[in-house]
């Protein structure tokens, strides 16, 4: 059979079984692959190695970031971490810049924790300064979802960059490097953009006169700010440090212990040994209490390292059954960029099915045989414009859509003429931004 007629007969049936017949992201890509890889490959059988390859070598290292960075948040979150941040900008700010502290809140929240959890955490704030400030909900709750929805597609360790900068053997660290660079501008524009055009008092508001913190406090003393912000940021740093060791610091002993601190388990693994002394123990957190709620934590991520590994075995098929290869062959002689065709693919995937992780993951493994790094600006650039396509526009197959008009009281409508257009927003800004780039640096 024609390889390329398995490789749409196998996209085919990946988005009729998710959009037709709702069955889950893992089973859909897994009969995807096995019918790429029984069709494609000379051998059908070797289906079942490539799958066990392609799986197994991406978790191996997803999967030890993502556990990493599930522990981290699960600190941060139960010793108040979350919350003193939000807290602090808000004192630093004042009470009627509180809109911008919100939004540079939730671009370092949603560093070390899911985008669900870091919008739950903080609504009962939310609606706590919106009543303090005349009502407006959405002036408050927009600038919070713009920074903690660039930080989550766009700066690792959250799941979704790291599984596709490893799925194109990109760094993690040049990941966070750029990926930084574009989403805080892009979240200045988004915010002034919402501010203007997407604000408005919802039906909801309309017919209640408060909002109450509906927030229960913990018995137990916050952490210091300082080693809050050490828990972070310190990984961060670690791991941009790592990327560019050998421009920064030649090729000798001290590049080479620079680039091995700043290896994502490396770095990691030092914010998980630190948050303890700095975080748990001064807020009166047992080590049995750390325990649990560390564990407790890798519960929802089961589901996001099954999308992710199977991501990985539909990409070692594209390469195995040689389609790759001949559609960079095609790409090119059509005159597609890469970063364009990236943007695009992933756009598509998450319009059709709803997940930013799920389309970042499945476009990224469409592309990845095309792709040849020149250069780790060029590795992360593209990285980047699959984040940006997956988060084009959030509708009603999205389940943030309806965690935000649940817990924010909108109606489709409203969330559509909000949440919805802020992510088109965040999208079209985020990839202007990234094909100025790539012109000046690649």
């Amino acid at each position: 059979m024609n390889i390329e007629l398995a490789v749409i007969l196998s996209f085919t049936t990946l988005l009729v079984l998710m959009l037709r017949y709702k069955v889950h992201a893992f089973l859909s890509i897994l009969i995807a692959c096995l019918i790429l890889g029984i069709l494609g490959l000379e051998d059908p059988l070797s289906t079942f190695n490539s799958i066990q390859k392609g799986l197994g070598g991406t978790l191996g290292f997803v999967g030890v970031i993502v556990g990493l960075g599930s522990f981290l948040g699960a600190v941060l979150q139960h010793t108040g971490g979350i919350e003193l941040i939000a807290n602090r900008l808000i004192q630093t700010f004042g009470i009627q810049r509180s809109p911008i502290a919100l939004l540079i809140a939730g671009l370092i929240i949603s560093i070390p924790v899911f985008f669900d959890v870091a919008f739950i955490l903080l609504i009962p704030l939310i609606k706590y300064l919106s009543s303090q400030n005349k009502g407006m909900l959405l002036r408050f709750a927009l600038p919070f979802l713009i920074g903690i929805s660039i930080a989550h597609a766009f700066i690792p360790p959250t799941p979704g960059p790291v599984a596709v900068a490893d799925l194109l053997q990109v760094s993690v660290g040049a990941v966070i490097f750029w990926g930084i660079l574009v989403a805080v501008p892009t979240a200045l524009i988004t915010f002034s953009i919402a501010n203007r055009f997407l604000v408005f008092q919802s039906t909801f508001e309309l017919s209640q006169i408060s909002f109450e913190l509906n927030h229960e406090a913990s018995q137990k003393p916050s952490p210091n700010a300082w080693a809050v912000f050490v828990v972070i940021f310190l990984p961060l740093l670690l791991m941009i440090l790592g990327a560019f060791s050998e421009g920064l610091f030649g090729s000798g002993t001290i590049a080479r212990i620079v680039e091995g601190l700043g290896h994502p388990f490396i770095a990691l693994t030092l914010a998980n040994i630190l948050a303890y002394p700095l975080l748990a123990k001064p807020g009166g957190f047992s080590k049995t209490e750390v325990n649990e709620f560390s564990s407790a934590s890798l519960k929802p991520v089961g589901i996001i390292l099954l999308v992710t590994g199977i991501g990985g075995a539909f990409k070692q098929l594209l390469i195995d059954t040689g389609i790759g290869a001949s559609l960079a062959e095609k790409v090119s002689s059509y005159g597609f960029s890469v970063i364009v065709l990236a943007f695009v693919l992933a756009a598509i995937v998450r319009l059709l099915q709803g997940s930013t992780t799920v389309a970042m993951i499945t476009s990224a493994g469409l592309i990845a045989p095309m792709v040849t790094m020149n250069s780790s600006v060029e590795g992360a650039m593209i990285v980047l414009a699959v984040a940006s396509g997956s988060l084009i526009f959030s509708h009603f197959n999205d389940s943030g859509f309806w965690l935000v008009s649940r817990y924010l009281n909108l109606t489709e409508k409203e969330t559509v003429r909000s949440w919805s257009l802020m992510t088109l927003t965040l999208s079209a800004v985020s990839f202007g931004l990234i094909l100025i780039l790539w012109q000046l640096f690649v």
